[in-house]
């Protein structure tokens, strides 16, 4: 039976319907990389996250809206957007379940930057406000299966042995980022402005980057490394 990895559904904050939904990508991703698919719709019972992490064998964080400054203690500043403080929480139960049923992490653009908050560390509100000399980090939505900039992969990440390189090129579509991580995760690659790009628990089971690899995949195939990397740990721990 293939792994399955559980996606965290999100909410259409952007219409009046209550709506659950997903970007068909990170499912096409999941299913080429030799994963099975399924959703988990956003709740508050602590019960349910138990069962949704109990019925899967991998977690996906997925991107989307700003991560709310109330968790984060902070004023919002004037360029955060929309925002779902319940959607976070229930990521941030998601993860801290997965990680104690030892189930594979990965975070993708937002995922990244909650699997940061979860492990002690902290994020940019706006890295435009922010962080000094940055460099275009939102390319246009309809071009995101084009490669924008490039990022530095540290020597003995997971990352790096995936890709063989030490830079690749990534796309990119966030004003929010990684400032910093906590004792247990670790920098795995930059950009040229400094801005973190990935990161990776020290025991290698969490992954987070901050590009969207499973909007590349099919005009550049190296970037399905990533979630097979995640189903092949998936793997391993059901054999």
């Amino acid at each position: 039976m293939k792994p399955i990895i559980l996606i965290c559904a999100v909410r259409n904050l952007k219409s009046s319907r209550k709506e659950f939904l997903i970007h068909e990508s990170y499912v096409n991703a999941i299913r080429a990389a030799g994963g099975t698919p399924i959703l988990a719709p956003i709740t508050n019972d602590l019960n349910e996250v138990k069962s949704y992490i109990s019925m899967c064998d991998g977690l996906l964080l997925p991107g989307g809206e700003d991560v709310s400054p109330i968790l984060l203690n902070e004023e919002p500043l004037r360029g955060i957007s929309y925002i779902s403080s319940q959607r976070d929480r229930f990521e941030f139960a998601l993860f801290e379940e997965a990680k104690n049923q030892n189930k594979p992490i990965l975070g993708i653009c937002k995922g990244c930057q909650i699997i940061a908050l979860c492990t002690g560390g902290k994020i940019y509100q706006d890295i435009f406000t922010q962080h000094p000399n940055t460099i275009g980090h939102s390319q246009p939505e309809e071009q995101l299966d084009e490669l924008f900039h490039t990022v530095s992969l540290y020597d003995h990440s997971k990352l790096y042995k995936l890709f063989k390189s030490e830079k690749i090129g990534v796309n990119s579509w966030h004003h929010q980022a990684v400032l910093s991580v906590g004792a247990e995760m670790k920098i795995t690659a930059k950009s040229s402005d400094g801005i973190i790009e990935a990161i990776e628990s020290i025991d290698g089971s969490i992954m987070g980057v901050q590009w969207h690899p499973e909007l590349l995949f099919e005009k550049y195939p190296e970037q399905l490394l990533i979630y097979k990397h995640l189903v092949e740990q998936c793997r391993k721990i059901k054999e």
